[in-house]
């Protein structure tokens, strides 16, 4: 990945903030007060990354998405909005790599771009969840046990209670646990990631409207940061509520494999 990142952001004094600490860390940094100067920016070549706010004047981050997306440029994005709901879906949707809700920790951000300048170093991302469709969650809600084993990513079901009542092999081999060790346990207990606002607020949107959210995250994993594409969807039919994980190609855990799952011992959670 270029080590040049483009700040889009017309808050003078957060692009200022932003382009300091970025200097500060290495990033050479460029910098655009509207959405048309940053297609310009980005076309023109050279932009590893962009930090894009969602709700410039001129033309709003999904609509620079949308462009880039036209002229086929291909950088990753990161969209940042200090709104609490509704964006990061359509930002997603419309390209997004990674979103940030303002005010966000600075150290996340830097986390994010690390972890994903080494993911690309990996290759592909496998059964990248956020490219499923509403349709797609809700057909694998009416899948078998052994019909979201072979799913090439993590799935996990909540019951009523918040409790882990489908773990399917995918998430045991990226999680190292063994799926009967947890099955029965609180979320909250075997994944503390969950206690993180924003992914706790997705969980009680799923139960209460069924509300699928979107999300991403870096994890420690196995000595490594991980970025992992989260989608919580809430089945209003059983009431309960679904998580299904995506992570980039290559870090599941090396020394578990389905044959040696039924001799797994539960690890540390992301």
């Amino acid at each position: 990945m270029d080590d040049k990142v483009l700040v889009v952001e017309q808050n003078e004094d957060l692009a200022l903030a932003l382009t300091l600490v970025l200097e500060r860390e290495g990033y050479r940094v460029a910098r655009a007060a509207n959405g048309f100067e940053a297609i310009r920016l980005v076309t023109a070549g050279g932009v590893g990354l962009v930090l894009l706010d969602d709700d410039l004047e001129d033309l709003s981050g999904g609509g620079v998405l949308r462009v880039l997306a036209d002229l086929s440029v291909r950088a990753p994005v990161f969209v940042v909005s200090a709104r609490s709901t509704g964006w990061q879906k359509d930002a997603f949707r419309h390209g997004a790599t990674a979103c940030l809700r303002k005010p966000f920790d600075v150290r996340r951000l830097l986390d994010l771009i690390e972890a994903f300048h080494q993911a690309e170093t990996r290759g592909v991302w496998q059964g990248d969840v956020r490219r499923l469709s509403v349709e797609d969650l809700m057909r694998l809600a009416d899948l078998s046990r052994a019909e979201l084993d072979e799913l090439p990513f993590g799935a996990i079901r909540l019951d009523g209670d918040r409790r882990i009542d489908q773990f399917n092999s995918f998430e045991a081999r990226a999680a190292s646990f063994f799926p009967p060790s947890v099955i029965g346990a609180r979320f909250s207990d075997i994944a503390p990631c969950s206690l993180v606002k924003e992914f706790a607020d997705a969980i009680e949107q799923g139960y209460a409207t069924g509300e699928d959210r979107v999300l991403r995250f870096v994890f420690p994993h196995h000595g490594a940061r991980t970025v992992v594409s989260v989608r919580v969807f809430g089945d209003r039919v059983t009431r309960r509520v679904w998580i299904f994980v995506s992570k980039a190609r290559g870090q599941l855990a090396p020394d578990l494999t389905d044959a040696a799952l039924g001799d797994a011992l539960p690890g540390d959670a992301r």
